[in-house]
């Protein structure tokens, strides 16, 4: 009888096993919730905040318009909200293909996605950058332990341009 019994909860245990197997795995899904964000302006030149390289010494001057003062100034591209920078004379930001040249990005790692000190650049064509204030610019894996990530291909690379630390 305890034979019998044996069995029985192994032959019950195996069908669990392979009814697991048989079933689609869970499938999980990343959400980015994307919040409205200023309007920057920079010198002459609109960028974002995620993709401005720029430590706060170069800034000689920072303006925050609100709401229908933005509007009335920069049109429905503020309705968030701008940020006008006026930098110091000797500050010339770079857009990325100067970033590209001056760390001599090869062609074939200037289609990976970008992140500056790992934070992901939503948009690079906006990317404003002053030379001296970047260390590095290096090819990275992402981190599949990450909570966050750029893709769900854990084999993806991206550029990343690190920062100086100050």
């Amino acid at each position: 009888m305890k034979q019998f019994a044996c069995i029985a909860v192994l032959f019950i245990l195996a069908l669990a096993a392979q009814a697991q197997q048989l079933m689609p795995a869970t499938i999980t899904k990343q959400v980015s919730i994307t919040q409205p964000r200023p309007y920057l302006l920079v010198g002459s030149e609109e960028g974002a905040m995620n993709a401005l390289v720029l430590h706060p010494d170069h800034i000689q001057r920072m303006d925050v318009l609100k709401g229908p003062v933005a509007i009335a100034k920069y049109g429905d591209k503020a309705k968030a909200g701008a940020v006008v920078m006026t930098l110091k004379n000797d500050t010339k930001l770079a857009r990325l293909q100067e970033v590209y040249a001056a760390f001599k990005v090869p062609a074939q790692q200037q289609n990976l996605k970008i992140a500056i000190d790992d934070k992901l650049v939503s948009k690079p064509e906006l990317l404003l950058a002053y030379l001296p204030d970047i260390a590095r610019v290096e090819v990275k894996q992402q981190d599949v332990t990450a909570p966050a990530r750029f893709s769900f291909d854990p084999d993806e690379p991206y550029l990343n341009i690190v920062t100086l630390q100050r």
